[in-house]
């Protein structure tokens, strides 16, 4: 329920008011506007004597909310909610019609680290870069990838996520890349959803891959001889969030990488590998574990807990 009081109420009237209420057994919220005072009524089980409420001084209405959330509900506080942060700059306001933008530690690449894996990649250094949780590794990986196939046309990519939707995120941040440009290279996702009649097209247009190591094992690997144009031509091997290949999930990964060396070898490439990281204790040692090479470390390990890949010695196959 909802108590509209006039726009002259004083504090007595409103206090009192809110006194009656409690007497019944309820919880009373003012609710002070810029025209006038609302008081909104919670805890009632059931239907509220109105006759008690009506009749009092400075009240000009009783106006039963039957919806849950009263509290923020419109029929409450029908005013927009705005929210003054200070900052050196003034005051911001968000809400109420201000338009603010608020970008969070993914819109903040780290620019010295992503020249610093640029350079590694371009001198031809196999690398893990290792930064907290949600401060922006892609352009790491982005930035030499592109580089390389502005360069040359014909250089392949393939990058590997655990999850479809890390791979979707990433395609639509490398489709405004194309656009922006003109259309220099293709990228496409490879995963079950992928349709029949676009497979093809894949194979032979894109440059840059996005799948998963599970695809990879069961969509790929199985079917070189449809991906010569990408092992024939492939320059750089993408595994995002490294951290989560470990235990029994990472010796399968493990295991299908050491595939992907192999066939990539069978077809005269030698790929380098970029790995991107979350923090954790030796996430070198874990990458040169998963991709059976040697890799620089950029970026500071930290936490307490090492991660490993569990051992396990499966049979071969091409």
């Amino acid at each position: 329920m909802l108590v509209v009081m006039q726009a002259n109420a004083t504090e007595q009237e409103v206090r009192a008011v809110c006194e009656r209420v409690e007497s019944l057994g309820l919880k009373a919220h003012p609710i002070p506007g810029s025209m006038r005072t609302a008081i909104g009524i919670t805890g009632n089980k059931g239907a509220v004597d109105l006759g008690a409420l009506d009749s009092m001084p400075g009240v000009v209405e009783c106006i039963p909310v039957s919806k849950p959330y009263k509290l923020v509900g419109r029929e409450v506080k029908p005013d927009d909610s705005v929210l003054v942060i200070p900052t050196p700059s003034g005051d911001v306001k968000i809400g109420g019609g201000n338009l603010a933008i608020i970008a969070g530690p993914c819109a903040v690449e780290n620019r010295e680290q992503a020249f610093a894996a640029a350079e590694a990649v371009r001198a031809g250094r196999n690398v893990v870069v290792v930064t907290p949780t949600a401060s922006g590794k892609t352009l790491c990986y982005n930035l030499p990838v592109l580089n390389a196939i502005l360069e040359n046309s014909d250089s392949r990519a393939l990058y590997l996520f655990p999850t479809k939707a890390l791979a979707q995120d990433q395609l639509a941040e490398l489709h405004d890349l194309e656009e922006r440009l003109g259309d220099a290279f293709a990228v496409f996702t490879y995963d079950g959803d992928t349709p029949q009649d676009a497979r093809r097209a894949i194979r032979e247009r894109g440059h840059i891959v996005l799948s998963n190591p599970d695809m990879l094992h069961a969509g790929i690997l199985p079917h070189h001889t449809r991906w010569m144009r990408l092992f024939e031509n492939l320059r750089f091997i993408v595994i995002d969030e490294l951290h989560t290949c470990r235990g029994v999930f990472g010796s399968h990964v493990a295991n299908v990488l050491r595939r992907l060396r192999r066939i990539a070898r069978f077809y005269g490439s030698d790929p380098q590998f970029i790995c991107s990281s979350a923090t954790i204790p030796n996430p070198r040692e874990l990458a040169e574990q998963a991709c059976h090479i040697e890799i620089d470390l950029l970026g500071e390990p930290i936490g307490k807990q090492d991660q490993y890949i569990a051992a396990y010695g499966g049979p071969t196959c091409f």
